[in-house]
């Protein structure tokens, strides 16, 4: 992945930039234990709904579509470029 990606400013995905924030470490010092709690158990919720949605879209989302979502992804963990693309 590149270096002027942004892991916390970003569009909103499964992950609200507060979340992100938190699970980076750069924020949520100031939770007490239940608010960690709570705060953990949504972002639960969001993740097995997206991979729910996951399904939806591999079932019905053209392959062109699901490969040029899926292709930067692929690319960020082999460390491949997609400059160009």
């Amino acid at each position: 992945m590149s270096e002027e990606f942004d892991w916390v400013e970003r569009d909103r995905g499964v992950l609200t930039k507060r979340d992100r924030e938190i699970l980076l470490g750069r924020a949520g010092e100031n939770l007490d234990k239940n608010a960690q709690n709570v705060r953990r158990y949504n972002i639960r919720e969001r993740i097995k709904n997206s991979l729910y949605d996951f399904h939806i879209i591999a079932q019905n989302l053209p392959l062109a579509d699901i490969q040029q979502l899926f292709e930067p992804a692929y690319d960020w963990s082999t460390g491949a470029s997609t400059v160009g693309r």
